[in-house]
């Protein structure tokens, strides 16, 4: 037989033994073994760590411990051990096991108040400084025991017995507003003061209607699209901005607000509650109603009758002043 007749007969052969594939010869199976010693070892050898100092548990634990240390400033650390140490009195006196519990919570709470005599607030700054304390050692973290409805509730009971105490707050009088408004620098920034304590005082204001928290600043310019339109818009006044603001369109903040005050009147203890207050005693002093005080300044509730001082000259005012929407003869 001729080769090239031979050639074209096996070529045959194997396209009828696979004829999924026509016109292409196919490719023999390849067959897998299985690993060996060998690749097993190799495979490790591979895969293996890179060497380091390998530390014990109790090592990581410091180690850890350390590290959420430094996440605070030296003034919560000291915050924290407080707290703690209060709770180590407490439990080791009453025999208590050391990881707090809802129950032992709520006898932690009683004994802040009956023994120590701590404001709500302080009582709330304890729980959460010990939770932080706990949690940095490793422990769970208690803030689902202090969210237990036991614990709100003696919380609740702890703020209806101990209210918070706004009679401290030194009201500002009619005089002492008087006098800070004669003052005849012309600056900008104090006829902006004058104007905040005339509208907080005679408007009955408490600052967070009138001032911001902190400065608001624009950043992050390189974030927006610099065209005209934006342009326009962050130039146009807006309704919603703030009221009062410097000469360079910075908004007036509270500490600005509340070292000016200070500094007028010589009163380290005044805050912004000082105008309210005084306001309110004010119009009870002109036998204003206390009906019409709570309209004027937009109190919710009956809490307004703590801004009223306790003055023997007005406190008949509190129950027998006529309201001024009714006509009298």
């Amino acid at each position: 037989m001729p080769r090239s007749t031979s050639r074209a007969t096996s070529h045959t052969a194997r396209r009828a033994a696979n004829p999924s594939t026509p016109g292409r010869i196919a490719s023999p199976q390849r067959t897998r073994c299985a690993p060996t010693e060998a690749h097993v070892h190799l495979h490790w050898r591979v895969a293996a760590p890179v060497r380091s100092t390998q530390l014990s548990t109790a090592s990581l634990i410091l180690n850890a411990h350390d590290l959420m240390s430094v996440a605070y400033e030296p003034s919560s650390l000291q915050a924290h051990d407080y707290a703690a140490r209060l709770w180590h009195d407490f439990t080791n006196f009453h025999q208590l096991p050391a990881l707090p519990t809802v129950h032992s919570l709520v006898l932690f709470i009683s004994y802040l108040n009956a023994t120590l005599d701590v404001a709500p607030l302080m009582v709330s700054n304890y729980l959460s400084n010990l939770s932080t304390w706990f949690l940095s050692r490793g422990f769970p973290d208690l803030q689902p025991l202090c969210d237990a409805p036991a614990v709100k509730l003696a919380m609740r009971g702890l703020a209806k017995c101990k209210p918070h105490a706004l009679h401290q707050v030194p009201p500002i009088t009619l005089d002492e507003v008087s006098s800070i408004l004669a003052d005849q620098d012309p600056s900008y920034d104090l006829c902006m003061f004058h104007a905040m304590v005339a509208i907080a005082f005679f408007g009955v204001h408490r600052l967070r209607e009138l001032l911001v928290e902190r400065p608001i600043t624009q950043s992050g310019l390189s974030k927006t699209i610099q065209v005209d339109s934006v342009h326009i818009a962050h130039d146009s006044v807006s309704l919603s901005g703030p009221l009062f603001q410097h000469r360079d369109s910075r908004c007036l903040a509270w500490h600005w607000f509340h070292s000016c005050l200070r500094a007028a009147t010589g009163w380290p203890t005044l805050t912004g509650h000082s105008l309210c207050a005084g306001a309110a005693t004010f119009l009870s002093q002109q036998d204003i109603a206390p009906d019409v005080i709570q309209r004027l300044g937009r109190w919710r509730s009956d809490a307004f009758r703590q801004y009223l001082r306790d003055d023997p000259s007005t406190a008949w005012l509190h129950t027998r002043a006529p309201s001024l929407s009714t006509p009298t003869a």
